[in-house]
């Protein structure tokens, strides 16, 4: 049984850590999950920061992305963002999608964006359980 992980905007933007984290999800060791919002706010920091990239190869590798990992793209999140409360009130999309999709964990380079106090659920954010 894989473990269901929500992959972040951060850990979208690069093209080597996305290809990596792709291969990891397709390989079925994990059950990745994102959202339209987080793939908007990858690809939107991408086509404003690499304009050697071309928006329309970027629309592709995320139509490639959902094609490839089917049951990635989660919605009916948005009912929940009111309702959490986190330091950076902009990162509740991010909480309420994991808990839509179940997640055992979330991949994000910012370790310091949800407070340990969440739920175990999406705590799991590379430190140290001891």
């Amino acid at each position: 049984m894989s473990i269901p992980v929500l992959y972040d905007a951060c850990v979208l933007y690069g093209n080597a850590v996305r290809d990596l984290l792709m291969r990891i999800a397709i390989s079925g060791m994990i059950r990745a999950h994102w959202t339209d919002e987080i793939l908007d706010e990858a690809f939107g920091n991408l086509i404003a920061n690499r304009p050697d990239l071309s928006p329309e190869r970027l629309a592709v590798t995320r139509e490639r992305m959902n094609a490839a990992v089917p049951g990635a793209l989660v919605g009916g999140y948005e009912t929940l963002v009111e309702a959490l409360k986190l330091p950076d009130p902009d990162d509740r999309h991010v909480l309420a999608t994991a808990i839509t999709a179940r997640a055992n964990g979330h991949s994000d380079q910012q370790l310091e964006r949800l407070p340990c106090r969440d739920p175990p659920a999406v705590r799991n954010r590379g430190e140290d359980p001891g």
